[in-house]
């Protein structure tokens, strides 16, 4: 990813944290560069997941995210509903500085792929080295690809 994001923006891991369920809430953060097709970008994205995730008690924020498109953290109550776009309207929660710098980062991180795009990172083995290696030193325990599409042509 450009625009100069360091994989020390990541919020620190809850690895180590209480439970959180009264304290916390989750949060779904879109990678602010992720789109589905041509036509639906991060807004879209965070629109079409949030009445998925908002019956768990979760919301969906939209961020730059310096590695993965896709990250699960923890927000304190307090913080996520002073949150712009917390009302309830269905698209992405905005995660300011401080709310961001609040947040603790579960144990996973998500890169989605079409298929094609997949089997391209593949072929080209640097791009798929590259982004392995700073998928890795994230310092979150898993990292996921999340391949879409058919293999069959």
């Amino acid at each position: 990813r450009g625009g100069g994001s360091s994989l020390d923006e990541l919020p620190p891991s809850a690895r180590h944290a209480q439970p959180l369920g009264t304290t916390h809430r989750l949060v779904v953060v879109v990678d602010s560069h992720e789109k589905l097709s041509r036509s639906m970008r991060a807004e879209a994205v965070c629109e079409a997941l949030a009445p998925h995730v908002a019956p768990l008690g979760a919301a969906v924020a939209k961020r730059q995210l310096p590695v993965g498109d896709f990250l699960i953290v923890a927000l304190p109550i307090a913080l996520l509903a002073a949150a712009p776009g917390a009302g309830g309207g269905g698209g992405a929660v905005e995660l300011p500085p401080p709310a961001w710098s609040e947040a603790l980062c579960l144990d996973t991180v998500v890169e989605r792929k079409a298929t094609s795009d997949f089997i391209a990172t593949l072929r080209d083995g640097r791009h798929y080295h590259s982004q392995k290696a700073r998928l890795r030193r994230c310092g979150l325990p898993r990292a996921v690809y999340l391949v879409e599409g058919s293999v069959e042509r």
